[in-house]
């Protein structure tokens, strides 16, 4: 197993007013690099564009760092600025690429290419736009452009003009953009054209299978070659593209080609840059390639880059387990952290085929997917195969333990298994219950969902199982703390001849799942998506707080009020596919852009409470619960602004921890305590303004 040791900066607590208090997500450097979109060098900086943010180097691709978590499609320079494409319009920065802001928030759609003609800043991609001001404000340029051609993909300029490539044909604008004119005979005249370059009136286009070019400015055009470009770069006189079978180089202005791809293992290529001695392309699946210009050997570069899919995450204390596969294609591997995310291991022992899943039952851990079943009884140090031939056929997708036993589903195939030794032996109950695609526990209690099915409940720890509910169909993902079940589902596109499938959300239930409160008030639905109501994808339980992941987003509130809070700011805008939530530390899995954490303490730790009214008096609340383990709430009141401290203190009164330290806007406020640190026994906790202060009593039972 590889180690790889990450070290990370907690952001300091900022109070906002309205709403809480939100330290900074942290993308964890361990996973796949997946899918680059983009690659660019500017002067020393080095940008690489991902579905998970774009990353910068200043030692020619050595090393990375995320710096914007918005998925980048390409970058462009002017004058001091450089600039973003995203899916949602233009970044900039002003400091060479270490932070980014939005300075024109109308501008909203997608932009795929930059380039600058005299005083004018060119963006295209859901559109065609100019800009006079660096980017501050833009203007859409489309007169002339027809049907699909407002789709652009690239753009071109040399001293004739500006060369456009769209989804339907090239164009060509000798006016600033003005106004665009069609050029003929570029493949069938109005094919999706990949990209352009041009130089000295030469112009290069692909327009998907096969290389064109013109020597007259685009008035006339022949063919060079047969490959699928999907990006250019010149470089000191010389073309390189990159294509979906490798890297090719033409060094008499694009009349010759020849492959360098010596070295590129992932011959997918999506962008390509060079400067500072190296060329780099961005790749399908296995992130960012370096070569040195005096020998064009490639080699990864991606210390630092991360684009994995994150399918299951799972942990017990501070030891976490994530398989992780990258993005788009890639097969999944496990990683393996035992100091609460600090330090990874990557274990190749357990198999990885298809959608592998793992789970933390007791002491066990239990790593699943197509045709196997596997159990660690020491961490992940060493695994042993459960499987049998029955389970190995029915592809396993959920686990679950309640009452010393340990129940296994397969969503799939609509098998369900039953042992009372962890996985040693196996029962076949799949007669009395359906296949599930989640399972939840709590004691004794186990509750299974699936997505047509009734639900089913068993307090028997899964010995029997009781059919309790046929109105709440669709669920994705089920929680259980206590005696409440909650529920979440994401619309599926059904055909129109299927039946109704409806809208996403989060539900509760306090009576075993036979009737449901509906509590998705407050969460968004995907702005583009066709679907209704907010698409739920991943539910988490943490003491008295509820967590939900969304596509995208991540919420939270807690267990005693359905006040939903944002908490996925800064996390990148996509789907959450999988969370863990330690003593400490929130863990989140995107689709496509990696792992990441949050501290714990500044995500819930202050938090405006839903009430409207301002209170009163200054009020310190008894914490709940009260005895606690290991985490317990402390609420308090402030009737205006103030600078509050919040103190934890021992017997001896010696100080603990402090929760609250800062300017606090008026208003109910919420404080969470976490003791897993310390020994059981009584602690005291003061809340102090210039104005008033009381300490409280409170008393920690493990």
């Amino acid at each position: 197993m590889t180690r790889r040791t990450v070290v990370y900066c907690i952001t300091a607590i900022v109070f906002l007013s309205g709403n809480m208090a939100v330290g900074q997500w942290k993308q964890i450097d361990v996973g796949q690099p997946g899918l680059v979109t983009a690659v660019a060098v500017f002067g020393n900086v080095t940008l690489a564009g991902t579905f998970a943010g774009i990353f910068r180097s200043t030692d020619s691709g050595q090393s990375w760092t995320n710096v914007s978590a918005v998925q980048t499609n390409c970058f462009g320079e002017d004058g001091p600025y450089l600039l973003a494409g995203t899916n949602g319009g233009v970044l900039r920065s002003t400091d060479g690429g270490a932070t980014w802001s939005s300075p024109d928030t109308n501008m909203t759609r997608q932009i795929l290419a930059f380039a600058e003609e005299g005083p004018y800043l060119l963006a295209g991609g859901g559109g065609m736009f100019r800009s006079t001001d660096n980017g501050e404000s833009w203007t859409t340029i489309e007169n002339g452009m027809g049907p699909f051609q407002t789709t652009v993909s690239g753009i071109a300029v040399d001293t004739a003009g500006i060369y456009v490539s769209t989804f339907a044909g090239l164009l060509f604008s000798d006016d600033s953009g003005s106004t665009w004119t069609n050029l003929a005979n570029v493949g069938s005249g109005s094919d999706f054209i990949n990209c352009v370059i041009a130089s000295d009136s030469t112009v290069i286009a692909s327009p998907g299978q096969g290389v064109f070019r013109s020597t007259n400015e685009g008035k006339t055009w022949t063919q060079i070659g047969s490959a699928d470009i999907v990006s250019f770069t010149t470089h000191d006189g010389d073309i390189f593209a990159g294509t979906e079978t490798g890297v090719i180089m033409s060094t008499d202005g694009g009349a010759t080609w020849a492959g360098i791809d010596s070295g590129l293992t992932d011959r997918d290529d999506f962008g390509i840059a060079a400067g500072n001695g190296y060329l780099f392309c961005g790749t399908n699946s296995s992130g960012v390639f370096r070569a040195s210009e005096n020998r064009l050997v490639w080699q990864p570069a991606n210390n630092g880059i991360v684009g994995a899919q994150v399918v299951s995450i799972a942990g017990k204390g501070p030891d976490v387990f994530a398989y992780m596969a990258a993005f788009p294609s890639g097969a999944p591997l496990l990683y393996i952290s035992s100091d609460n995310g600090a330090t990874w291991d990557t274990d190749t022992s357990v198999p990885s085929q298809a959608v592998p899943k793992v789970a933390v039952v007791d002491s066990d851990v239990f790593a699943f997917g197509i045709r196997y079943v596997y159990r660690s009884s020491d961490g992940g140090q060493t695994w042993q195969s459960i499987g049998n031939a029955a389970i190995d056929s029915a592809y396993p997708s959920a686990i679950a333990g309640a009452g010393g036993n340990v129940v296994l589903s397969c969503g799939d195939s609509g098998n369900v298994f039953l042992s009372s030794d962890q996985g040693e032996n196996w029962q076949d109950i799949t007669a009395s219950v359906p296949g599930f695609t989640s399972l939840a526990s709590s004691g004794s209690n186990l509750f299974g969902c699936g997505y047509l099915h009734d639900d089913y409940l068993s307090t028997d720890a899964g010995q029997t199982w009781s059919d309790v509910n046929d109105t709440l169909h669709f669920i994705t993902t089920v929680a259980l703390s206590g005696d409440t079940l909650y529920a979440g589902r994401y619309q599926w596109p059904w055909p129109a001849s299927s039946p109704p499938n409806p809208p996403g959300g989060v539900f509760r239930s306090t009576d075993d799942g036979r009737n449901w409160t509906d509590i998705t008030a407050g969460l968004p639905a995907p702005p583009t998506s066709p679907f209704s109501g907010p698409q739920v994808h991943t539910l988490a339980i943490h003491g008295n707080d509820l967590f939900a992941g969304l596509e995208p987003g991540l919420f939270y509130c807690s267990t005693s009020n359905d006040r939903w809070i944002n908490i996925g700011s800064g996390l990148p805008d996509m789907q959450i596919e999988s969370m863990y939530i330690s003593d400490s530390t929130i863990f989140a899995g995107t689709e496509n852009g990696g792992m990441w954490e949050h501290p714990l303490s500044t995500l819930t730790a202050v938090q405006t409470l839903p009430y409207s009214a301002v209170p009163a008096s200054f009020r310190l609340l008894q914490n709940y619960p009260n005895p606690f383990n290991p985490t317990t709430t402390i609420d308090y009141q402030l009737p205006r602004n103030a600078h509050v401290t919040l103190k934890v203190y021992n017997v001896l009164g010696q100080l603990v921890t402090t929760l609250v330290d800062g300017d606090v806007s008026a208003g109910y406020h919420r404080a969470i305590f976490n003791g897993s640190r310390f020994a059981s026994g009584v602690y005291f906790y003061r809340l102090t303004t210039p104005t008033y202060s009381r300490v409280m009593k409170m008393l920690m039972l493990k």
